[in-house]
Parts: C-alpha cells; structure tokens; sequence
C-alpha cells in the first residue's frame, strides 16, 4: 500500500474510533488490526496518539473553516451573513459526522484532550460569530448578545443533532415499534366493545 493510502486510511479509520471511542477509548493496537497495518505503520505516519488526535481535529476544523468562512464572508448583511455562516456548518457537520462527535466529546470532558493546535481554529469560527453579531448589533437587526452564548447554541445544538442521529434511528424504530403494539391493543379494545 503507498504511503498516501495508509495514512489516508489510518486518518480516516482514527477519526471514526475518536468520535466512537474518545480519546482514552481509543485503543492503537486495535486500530491497527482495523487498518489491517502494524502499530509501528501508525507511529510511522503519526508520531504517537496525541500527533494523530492532533491531526484528526485539527484537519477536521480546518476543512470546517474552509466550508463555513468564505460563504459567511460574502454575504453582505449581517442576517445574511449569519445564515450563511449556520447552513454552512450545519452541511459541514452532516457532511462529516465524526467532527459532530468529536466535537460533543471534547465538550463532555471539557477539553481535557483539546489539541493546542486545534483551539486557534475554534477560536477563529468564534471570532467570525462575534463579528457579525457585533455588525448586526451596530446595525440594529441584532440584540446585542453575548457571542460566546450564541456560539455554543448554534454549534452545540447542530452537533448535538448529527452525533445523535445513531441514537434516534434506534428511538424511531423503538416508537414505530410501540405504535404497531398500540395499534393491535386498540383494534382489540374496540373489537370487543
């Protein structure tokens, strides 16, 4: 396998057992076995876990900035900016659920694990939020918030909704479940009354 292809495949398969696992969870000699490579093929690519945790969130965010910056940045209004900004990382995140997860985890544990790289790039997308409230709010189209606030309801809320989509597939089927059950408890009260 060439070295691009095992280290795309050993990103890709850490990102997923990161956003599974956590950190700590995350175990390197089974992701190995899972990538089918030796653990010294990891360390290799990736100096230890903290370089490749390192690397999984902070490509994760780089490529959220990419989506979500430049279209924030074009609209003109500030409404119009701030909706460009929330679709944007809304489609990011559904476009790539792990950063959803890794992003909840990562808030769970307060940041215990947080690469040093990676909080300029979250702090940059709270940067963007903060300016186009503050131009909204000089404009009057905004109250005037707190921006941090706001930041966190917005992401907090689009990741809570993707990491939690396993979860209510389950609760979908478990209620699709209950109705069917209701429906034959009902059609049996009735039939008999």
């Amino acid at each position: 396998m060439a070295k691009h292809k095992t280290y795309t495949l050993i990103y890709t398969i850490a990102s997923e057992f990161f956003a599974k696992n956590g950190y700590v969870g995350t175990i390197m000699g089974e992701l190995a076995a899972k990538c089918s490579v030796n653990k010294a093929s990891i360390y290799y690519h990736f100096k230890d876990k903290e370089n490749l945790y390192n690397v999984v969130i902070t490509t994760h965010l780089e490529n959220l900035l990419k989506a979500v910056l430049p279209n924030a940045e074009k609209a003109l209004l500030p409404q119009e900016k701030l909706e460009a900004f929330i679709l944007n990382y809304a489609k990011h995140i559904n476009k790539a659920p792990v950063l959803a997860s890794l992003m909840m985890r990562e808030m769970a544990s307060g940041g215990i694990h947080m690469p040093q790289d990676a909080k300029p790039l979250m702090f940059k997308l709270l940067v963007t939020l903060s300016e186009i409230l503050r131009e909204g709010s000089e404009q009057k189209v905004f109250k005037e918030v707190n921006p941090t606030t706001i930041h966190f309801m917005i992401m907090g809320n689009i990741n809570f909704y993707v990491a939690s989509k396993p979860m209510r597939s389950k609760m979908t089927l478990q209620k699709n479940e209950l109705n069917k059950n209701f429906s034959k408890h009902d059609i049996k009260s009735n039939a008999t009354e």
